[in-house]
């Protein structure tokens, strides 16, 4: 029986659910599904039906992206780190010639989908699994459209075969009017994404249709560098090369040794606001995710997130209210609903805020930022049980760690001390340091950074027990 790997696709920029998700923390990693990530899902869905599984990330996602698998992995796993955003051609070729045998299975799915029912997504699975394993041919998921939306490729089904369809052609995103047209006929279904072939078919039909990113991604593998032991890093002048295009348009648009599979699963690809309506709670016919009160009245159907504060909404309809730590975004919310006029002004004005800054997962817990003014940052610092911060310095600041919660282990130099709850510890500027909770309970200290420039990258790591460089 043949080894089956599923390609896992994470690269995205954390665009379309901004200010939600940010470049170091896109929408796979969002917790939006009943505390459960959309990446945590895929992984559930496919874990009884794979052998292993590489993830493709990149150099801004990576440790988030692994600290957030890890708890979910049950197969061998490995990571390829892009170091530069060249679409999913080349990052699928990347992941595909990283399989060693010929008579792999590969799944590729993107990594922020939400699918139900499982069982059902398993069954078309099992089929595609089939087919690719005695046909040289890549297999489609294709979708039954719900909507005529206007944000999904679209599938023209040609004749019915054993278990799937020959493909009369591919469609771009289709403004409204058509969009219309390709529902009413029926034999239109959008492009999922999905997609499962032998590693054979693949390389030989990238061989006929796409050879440049073939060769680049074989030679940018034999230029790879370990980052951890499960993972490894394309340097920039193997990637800068490739030419920045779609598996869509390289390969899946050209070949003719591809079929598709219409299935009947209940698919999401919440791209935008609107389509949050399917995952958070409903509440005074408004749609919430809420660390605090949302009240409403003579209001509805608003999409609204209130991490930091109460939200009180008075005779509003149809707006995405989006309010994080820091920044708060509104908008009308429609069926078609794009973020790109709101990211772009950020991107301009205020790029600081495409990434998240206030707060952040390690693999050794996480770190939220209190209050950050000219010359002080005041951050809440949570260690779980066998957590181990790098041995570190800093250039630019001292710190202070007031113990609240479990037990410190503490490295200063040359002495090692333990503080409780209640007791601190003064951090010089470059002293060595590290934090260790050796404890069975979480540790939570509030450090306080004195200096002229507090920024992450002020961390020179001597030593890592997660492989951070």
């Amino acid at each position: 029986m043949s080894t089956i790997s599923h390609i896992i696709l994470s690269g995205g920029f954390g665009s379309r659910l901004w200010p939600l998700s940010r470049t170091n923390f896109p929408k796979p990693l969002l917790p939006l599904v009943g505390g459960k990530s959309l990446l945590e899902l895929t992984i559930d869905r496919h874990r009884d039906k794979i052998d292993e599984q590489i993830i493709v990330t990149n150099e801004d996602q990576f440790f988030n992206l692994r600290e957030a698998t890890q708890a979910h992995q049950t197969q061998k796993t490995r990571y390829i780190v892009e170091t530069c955003a060249k679409n999913t051609a080349p990052a699928i070729s990347l992941a595909v010639n990283a399989i060693q045998d010929d008579d792999t299975i590969v799944l590729v799915t993107p990594s922020d989908h939400l699918i139900s029912p499982i069982a059902d997504y398993q069954a078309h699975l099992s089929q595609a699994i089939d087919l690719a394993s005695k046909q040289d041919k890549i297999f489609l998921f294709g979708i039954t459209p719900t909507a005529p939306a206007i944000s999904f490729g679209y599938i023209e089904l040609a004749d019915a075969k054993d278990g799937y369809h020959d493909i009369r052609s591919f469609h771009e995103k289709p403004d409204a009017s058509t969009a219309e047209t390709y529902v009413a006929q029926g034999s239109f279904l959008w492009n999922s994404g999905i997609f499962c072939f032998s590693k054979r078919a693949f390389i030989k039909e990238m061989t006929a249709h796409c050879p440049i990113t073939l060769e680049q991604s074989v030679s940018a593998l034999s230029q790879a560098t370990p980052i951890s032991s499960d993972a490894i890093k394309i340097p920039t002048e193997a990637m800068a090369p490739m030419d920045k295009v779609s598996i869509d348009v390289a390969l899946i648009e050209k070949t003719s040794a591809i079929g598709c599979l219409p299935t009947d699963f209940n698919w999401q690809d919440l791209g935008n606001f609107n389509e949050l309506k399917h995952v958070f709670d409903s509440q005074d016919q408004n749609f919430v995710q809420a660390n605090h009160a949302v009240l409403s009245a003579d209001s509805t159907n608003n999409v609204v997130v209130a991490r930091t504060r109460p939200i009180v909404l008075n005779h509003v309809s149809d707006l995405s209210i989006i309010d994080t730590e820091d920044v708060l975004y509104v908008s009308q919310t429609g069926m078609n609903n794009s973020n790109s006029n709101g990211f772009s002004m950020v991107q301009d004005t205020l790029p600081e805020l495409q990434r998240q800054l206030n707060w952040e997962i390690r693999p050794w817990g996480r770190f939220d930022v209190i209050r950050e003014e000219p010359g002080f940052k005041v951050k809440k610092i949570q260690v779980k049980p066998g957590g181990c911060l790098s041995l570190q310095y800093h250039h630019h600041r001292c710190e202070h760690w007031l113990v609240i919660a479990g037990t410190a282990t503490i490295q200063l130099n040359e002495d090692t001390l333990t503080l409780h709850a209640g007791e601190s510890i003064d951090i010089p500027i470059k002293a060595q340091h590290r934090l260790q909770n050796m404890g069975s309970e979480p540790l939570i200290i509030v450090e306080t950074q004195f200096g002229d420039y507090l920024g992450e990258d002020d961390i020179v790591r001597i030593g890592d027990v997660y492989d951070r460089s």
